[in-house]
């Protein structure tokens, strides 16, 4: 898991610092959206071809889609305001978007494939999620808005083949879900599963037009710079919001429909909104250490900074291969 990684602590800078233009902060703000690999320009020198189109959201973090029979009335309200209130977004089923009236630029309505056409009902969203990959509904999706289009994938059998037929196709966000004890299909931990689809772009050389976020296993706030390190440009959460509610469950959390909790029963909507920015805020804070104390000044260059990261079993094989009844890294 997300305990078997360590991160680089060799550069203990302060998390702002006087330096010669004055105060230098952490940035924690990531973009949302497609960069081109390289800019073009015609014979006036005025830009031509594909430009960037993105967003930015403040905190490399945002609040997935409810899972099992969480996505009562009062949690889609409170992760609505709690993200416009830190300047992040909020995954929210379209129906209950549409019933509650919250359509709004913070909030990612998610739809069925069989629903591709409704983008259009959502114009104030700037990201539009559709519930896995087909291709025509990818499409109708994206002739019936002018928002992003992204595209939600399960750590599946075949998910590769699938990742990359969306990113041929132009979406620009894809949201990598694994169960929520972080496990894909093959029992992979997310941490090599996001590795593995980060590394496809690289190898194609197409990286900054695709944003990846990915969710499952994200319990911690350690585990937000790790997943990151990982590959991702931003997590999901979705267990880490029910706790902050004081929330109970019931029964098995590893599959994502069978989940079942309840929330306080006389839960206050500014007490649980505080309650969620607290979680936040603290978590923002913990990330700020570990970019610190590794000498990084923006969260978007610790993408894939597997270099900058230890990995416990590792370690283990270069201290102990060789002595006798050493079983092997993680063993």
């Amino acid at each position: 898991g997300f305990d078997g990684m360590l991160t680089d602590m060799s550069e203990i800078v302060r998390p702002s610092r006087d330096g010669i233009h004055g105060r230098e902060l952490i940035g924690t703000a990531v973009d949302v959206g497609s960069k081109p690999m390289h800019l073009s320009f015609d014979a006036d020198g005025k830009l031509s071809g594909s430009t960037p189109e993105m967003f930015t959201i403040q905190v490399p973090f945002l609040f997935d889609l409810p899972p099992g029979d969480l996505g009562s009335n009062d949690f889609a309200r409170v992760v609505d305001s709690t993200s416009r209130r830190i300047d992040t977004l909020s995954c929210l089923d379209a129906h209950t978007v549409a019933r509650l009236g919250l359509d709004a630029p913070n909030i990612v309505p998610v739809l069925d494939n069989a629903e591709a056409t409704h983008t259009s009902e959502f114009p104030a969203a700037r990201l539009i999620e559709l519930d896995g990959w087909k291709a025509d509904a990818f499409e109708a999706a994206r002739e019936a808005t002018d928002a992003m289009i992204g595209v939600r994938l399960h750590f599946e059998e075949g998910w590769q083949e699938s990742f990359i037929a969306a990113v041929d196709a132009g979406a620009k966000v894809i949201h990598l879900l694994a169960d929520l004890h972080g496990r894909g299909a093959d029992g992979g931990f997310v941490s090599d599963l996001f590795k593995e689809a980060h590394m496809m772009l690289i190898e194609q050389g197409r990286r900054e037009t695709v944003t990846l976020f990915g969710g499952g296993g994200i319990v911690g706030a350690d585990h937000v710079p790790k997943a990151i390190i990982s590959g991702l440009d931003a997590a999901a959460l979705d267990l880490p919001v029910l706790f902050a509610f004081q929330g109970r469950s019931h029964g098995s959390l590893r599959k994502r429909d069978k989940v079942s909790g309840t929330l306080p029963r006389r839960m206050d909507r500014d007490w649980a909104e505080q309650r969620l920015a607290n979680l936040c805020g603290s978590w923002r804070d913990q990330l700020l250490e570990i970019l610190g104390a590794m000498g990084i000044r923006d969260v978007r260059r610790l993408r894939g900074e597997f270099g900058r990261s230890m990995i416990v079993r590792h370690l283990e094989d270069e201290a102990f291969e060789g002595i006798a009844g050493y079983a092997g890294g993680g063993a």
